[in-house]
């Protein structure tokens, strides 16, 4: 898959003028969907740590999952 230089532009320059970061994952959040919405929370915390990223789902994260860093931290669904 090739990435277009100008939608890595677009996306840098919306989460850098964002207020906030909300990542999401799908409904039944198998260890694919924990482990990307929490890479992707943890690596924007990183990447713009004075923005408030918070990370949801419908549906809790499954048990197993809870040892990875942040799992305890997904909410249900965002009150926007």
């Amino acid at each position: 898959m090739r990435i277009i230089q100008k939608d890595v532009r677009r996306a840098w320059s919306l989460l850098q003028d964002a207020q906030r970061i909300i990542c999401i994952c799908h409904r039944g959040p198998d260890g694919d969907a924990v482990g990307a919405l929490l890479g992707m929370g943890l690596l924007c915390e990183s990447v713009f740590p004075g923005k408030r990223v918070k990370f949801h789902c419908i549906d809790p994260v499954p048990e197993v999952f809870h040892f990875l860093p942040a799992a305890m931290r997904v909410e249900g669904v965002p009150n926007l």
